[in-house]
């Protein structure tokens, strides 16, 4: 089913129910907790960031910021979903399926605690999510009905408090330590925006550049600043590409 060495550790020690429920709540927590941060460094670090994003590109910088908090909020929903639902009650990738593993033994409260922690702090999240993302509400898309919101902050504890009770199994279980911070180069997003940063002042000293040689009446030279690879061009765009 699995050609992995983790999923398959996780079953061995686990058994294939719960050990392949781990290796898949791991790593979905792994990819939110990517996600968060991608979106903290783009646009919720300092203003100058957020303002330089904006100035490249309002429209896209916004999309980018809805796309990264949304997808963060829906990772929060599915992460907390109920352990099973729909008609034939099919199986989800949830801390809740951890249950049945510590009911009835002496680690019940304890799990019990730390999940309804995680439970708590995900509530807002997961209305956003249900209202907003994953579905459409009628009344909270006409201002009908309000709906709270999430601050930052509490956005962060609820994702640490899911990564909490994958840990928490993960030691009571297998006797093992997980971390559930991504294993991926902090400064790629920080190469990203000093490169937009460079880019900016270069298309600056572009247009400084274009009116000097407009002036100087130096007219081939003028145009030569702005040609671009046909692959940076949006003639290059074509649907089919993108399909295929």
């Amino acid at each position: 089913m699995h050609n992995n060495e983790n999923w398959q550790n996780y079953v061995d020690r686990m058994g294939e129910e719960y050990g392949s429920l781990f290796y898949h709540c791991y790593q979905d927590i792994c990819h939110l907790r990517l996600k968060w941060r991608y979106y903290v460094s783009l646009f919720g670090t300092n203003k100058e960031r957020f303002d330089l994003l904006y100035s490249v590109s309002e429209v896209f910088a916004y999309s980018l910021d809805r796309i990264f908090y949304d997808a963060t909020l829906l990772g929060i929903r599915r992460l907390t979903d109920p352990a099973k639902s729909g008609k034939h009650q099919n199986r989800n990738i949830s801390i809740r399926g951890f249950k049945p593993i510590f009911d009835g033994t002496p680690h019940a409260i304890e799990f019990d605690n730390i999940l309804n922690t995680a439970l708590s702090s995900a509530v807002i999240a997961q209305n956003l999510a249900n209202k907003k993302i994953a579905h459409s509400d009628m009344d909270v898309k006409e201002g009908k009905t309000k709906i709270q919101s999430i601050s930052r902050l509490e956005t962060a504890k609820a994702i640490d408090d899911i990564a909490h009770v994958i840990k928490w199994v993960a030691r009571k279980q297998m006797n093992t330590s997980v971390s559930t911070i991504p294993n991926t180069n902090p400064e790629d997003e920080i190469w990203f925006l000093q490169h937009l940063f460079e880019g900016k002042k270069a298309i600056a000293q572009k247009e400084v550049d274009y009116m000097d040689l407009m002036k100087s009446g130096n007219y081939n030279a003028r145009e030569s600043l702005y040609k671009y690879p046909e692959w940076l061009t949006e003639n290059s765009i074509r649907l089919s590409d993108v399909l295929d």
